[in-house]
């Protein structure tokens, strides 16, 4: 597979994945919460996530959303008097509570209105439902974010293997091609081994001739020089 198209199919693979994993990871259901000693109408949305990164970020969003500064101590989160034009004109409370279970999350959110109510399913339907609608909103945010920040990382890693795989496939081609180019040049110093073996094979038979013929011309070399020497 081509390596641009092998990176575009994993990247809208892991966006199809995430996106189913909104829906399956994130689930919601009414709850109560301990408050002042009693208990309180909550709703509950459960993720799978950390506790302490998806706490911190509760607190950031309250204030980067509605300019509401909220307390953290332990594992509540508390913001007094805020304001929230989508669910009340007048100040509320309002009390989170985060609790880790095994590899999930549990976000419990609460609020009391300005008359010392608190939103309930039955009481406060759509409040209720505004605040049932702003937990899971920002939990799927925070969810996406961190998802996004992993697939980032994730995208990165697939590139550098992919980088690699490339690397080593031009390695390969350059051997195979050396090897290629080798056995060319080893068929070539083969015929010319065979060559040789022939001439010499060739040449073995033609000695024997050639050193008759070398002792009959010694032999009339020698007659002359005894002739002359006896002049």
């Amino acid at each position: 597979m081509n390596s641009s198209l092998f990176k575009i199919t994993f990247a809208l693979f892991l966006s199809f994945v995430v996106l189913r994993l909104f829906a399956q990871e994130v689930k919601q259901s009414d709850a109560l919460v301990r408050i002042d000693k009693e208990n309180r109408p909550a709703v509950a949305t459960t993720a799978e996530t950390l506790v302490k990164p998806l706490q911190k970020e509760w607190v950031a969003y309250l204030k980067k959303n509605f300019k509401i500064k909220a307390k953290s101590n332990k594992n509540t989160v508390i913001a007094r008097a805020a304001i929230i034009s989508t669910l009340s004109l007048n100040p509320v409370n309002i009390y989170t509570e985060f609790e880790q279970k095994a590899e999930k999350t549990v976000m419990t959110l609460a609020v009391e209105l300005s008359d010392g109510q608190f939103v309930s399913k039955q009481n406060y339907s759509d409040e209720y439902k505004k605040i049932k609608s702003l937990a899971y909103e920002f939990v799927v945010s925070y969810m996406k974010d961190n998802y996004n920040s992993l697939i980032k990382k994730s995208q990165k890693e697939v590139n550098s293997s992919v980088k690699q795989e490339i690397k080593i496939q031009k390695r390969i081609n350059a051997l195979e091609k050396k090897i290629n180019k080798d056995s060319d040049n080893i068929q070539k110093l083969q015929k010319s081994i065979d060559r040789s073996k022939l001439d010499i094979e060739k040449n073995k038979k033609l000695l024997p001739e050639i050193n008759k013929e070398t002792e009959k011309k010694r032999a009339v070399l020698k007659e002359l020089q005894d002739k002359k020497g006896k002049l």
